[in-house]
């Protein structure tokens, strides 16, 4: 993978060869890395420690709200990074006093070959606007609203009030080659913590999204009805605000930072709150969010058929990718209690199959000051600043 992104070719097979002869003269740790399965209940514990017991600041609230969105639709659909923020690779030699502009995108994003620099030569400006909508163009592969649909879905149960769904339209690695999105329901749920159609409505608030003038509290879009002989009743967006993405990017300004009215969040910003979460949270195992694709990979293959896998994870039918690269190596079968012929104990090897399993909230996340007081100068450091003076 190194090789191919430094390079963009693949090895050639012989100096492959040659190259895994160093492994045994110099040593080298051939271990595959461990590769962490998140569940529900790690899900739970993440967003109340996001919303209940993080100390941390955003730099605007509209990020704290988007970010826990994020993490839903990263769970709910089992999406790349790249399906839902900016993941493109920025040029180096592109100068911009933000460091989030300069950066390069984490191996857990696994964006592919597909996802290169000669991909991205819209997104290098961020200073486009939207003057017209009839010639606007989608400067962003990140999700947009017109790739999501809110529709108001008249109750089976009489009496009960009608119900808000969502459809979200998600395109797969590759989709410039082969168009071929893939497209995930969401559906109102009890607990407002993991209720994605919630949180969307807060942003599309918050961005004065909706094109009916009426709709402009969350009041008046729970307790919209379907009128006349039909199922539902889409609410639909502004055409101006078709091809801004959902999640954006914070940028400073004279008066403090404000949410970007149009560029998208960059890979990095995501990338950096959630390894931080995960500090925070007392993870031991570094969070990413293939962690989270992952975990959407085992539940879907316990309960749905391969086909259906397949098609949820984008990959190629009888690919075999999931076996490869995402089952969960920690098997959440009860093999002591299968051969023992007693009762399982499901609950427990839940619990042991998960990545929160050793979990630790009072970790420490920082050095603490006698410890970095207590550490002997850097020589280099100290040279440098002899001379200096």
């Amino acid at each position: 993978m190194l090789f191919n992104r430094e390079n963009g070719r693949h090895m050639d097979t012989n100096i492959g060869k040659e190259a895994l002869k160093y492994i045994d003269t110099f040593g080298l740790d051939n271990t595959i890395k461990s590769k962490p399965v998140l569940g529900v209940d790690d899900l739970l514990l993440l967003l109340n420690h996001h919303w209940a017991r993080d100390t941390s600041t955003f730099p605007t609230e509209r990020h704290r709200v988007q970010f826990a969105l994020i993490l839903l639709l990263l769970f709910g659909t089992g999406c790349r990074p790249a399906e839902l923020v900016d993941a493109k690779r920025k040029r180096r030699e592109a100068t911009s006093s933000d460091d989030d502009d300069d950066f390069e995108v984490d191996d857990n994003a696994d964006l592919g070959p597909e996802d290169s620099d000669d991909s991205c030569n819209n997104n290098d400006n961020h200073n486009d606007t939207f003057e017209d909508v009839d010639t606007m163009i989608r400067h962003f592969d990140a999700l947009c609203y017109e790739d999501v649909r809110l529709l108001l879905v008249r109750s089976p149960d009489s009496g009960e009030r009608d119900v808000l769904a969502m459809e979200v339209v998600m395109a797969h690695k590759g989709h410039n080659r082969r168009p071929k999105p893939t497209i995930f329901f969401f559906t109102e749920v009890d607990d407002p913590i993991f209720c994605a159609i919630t949180h969307l409505v807060t942003l599309a608030l918050a961005d004065d999204a909706f094109e009916a003038p009426s709709l402009t509290t969350p009041e008046r879009i729970f307790e919209h009805k379907v009128w006349g002989p039909v199922l539902c009743t889409p609410l639909h967006w502004k055409q101006a605000k078709l091809k801004t993405p959902i999640f954006r990017r914070d940028e400073p300004t004279a008066d403090g930072c404000i949410t970007s009215p149009e560029v998208a969040l960059p890979y990095s910003q995501f990338h950096h709150c959630l390894n931080r979460l995960g500090r925070a949270a007392g993870f031991q195992e570094k969070l990413t969010s293939y962690c989270f694709r992952r975990g959407t990979a085992n539940v879907v293959n316990r309960t749905a058929t391969d086909a259906v896998r397949d098609q949820v994870m984008r990959h190629n039918p009888n690919s075999a990718v999931y076996n490869g690269s995402y089952i969960n190596e920690r098997v959440r079968f009860d093999m002591q209690s299968a051969v023992l012929e007693c009762p399982s104990a499901d609950g427990v090897l839940r619990m042991l199959t998960h990545m929160s399993l050793i979990r630790d909230p009072r970790a420490p996340i920082h050095v603490p000051d006698d410890i970095l007081a207590a550490l002997p100068p850097d020589p280099d450091i100290t040279a440098l600043e002899q001379e200096r003076e």
